[in-house]
């Protein structure tokens, strides 16, 4: 493997990261509003089953993306998990007025799926990148984390 900085991939992933706690914080704001615009009532239920759709297609899913980033090369995944997850935050504009749920659970699921590629082709990166130095490993990791 080719020894390259792995900088721009940990400001990248910090970037997404970012990006994907301050999508929750404006669709939660977004919700707020669209209740007091829509009147369609908003519960703490619907709120917790969005955070729920995220969660739970980023855990089911990450083993099997591992999987296949191992397989077909990591840099498909590097690429097209961030793409899906650009499409996740343009799609929220298009939320319909009326029943918004079902959509912002597709939605939200989609952040899922672009979730499960990124994070473990990145740990897989960052773990051939310091396959030859534990310190360098260690200090690594703790950045991503």
């Amino acid at each position: 493997m080719p020894q390259r900085s792995v900088v721009p991939l940990l400001i990248g992933t910090f970037i997404l990261r970012v990006n994907s706690g301050a999508g929750s914080v404006v669709l939660g704001l977004f919700l707020a509003q669209l209740t007091t615009h829509t009147g369609y009532v908003i519960t703490s239920l619907h709120v917790g089953l969005l955070a729920v759709a995220f969660f739970a297609t980023e855990l089911s899913l990450a083993p099997l993306m591992g999987a296949l980033s191992d397989r077909w090369g990591r840099r498909y995944f590097l690429i097209v998990g961030p793409v899906l997850g650009v499409m996740q935050v343009t799609l929220i504009l298009f939320t319909p007025l009326q029943n918004p749920l079902p959509y912002l659970l597709c939605v939200q699921a989609l952040a899922g799926i672009s979730a499960a590629m990124q994070v473990p082709a990145v740990l897989g990166y960052l773990a051939d990148y310091t396959a030859h130095e534990p310190s360098l490993r260690m200090r690594v990791m703790s950045l991503f984390e």
